[in-house]
């Protein structure tokens, strides 16, 4: 469950599902753990051995997605106001 408030009016255009799928394709991108010949997403990993952390990381990865998108909105004003104007 997502537990954070710092942008969540900016992520409304996320779900939770959405959210935490992208975050576990993030720690996914690095490939599968290899034990003997068994094979894990680091993904799954983290969230069986350490569900606190996987729940903490979900939260950030929102927040980070937050604050990206914050910045593109911010680059955008600037790009439409033009030059010693201000809103």
């Amino acid at each position: 469950m997502l537990h954070t408030t710092k942008g969540e009016n900016k992520m409304a255009k996320y779900t939770e599902e959405e959210i935490e799928e992208m975050f576990c394709d993030s720690l996914d991108e690095a490939g599968d753990i290899v034990i003997g010949n068994l094979r894990y997403s680091p993904s799954r990993v983290l969230e069986a051995i350490d569900p606190i952390a996987y729940s903490i990381g979900i939260d950030e990865y929102a927040d980070f997605l937050g604050a990206n998108e914050e910045e593109e909105e911010e680059e955008e004003e600037e790009e439409i106001t033009p030059t010693g104007w201000s809103l």
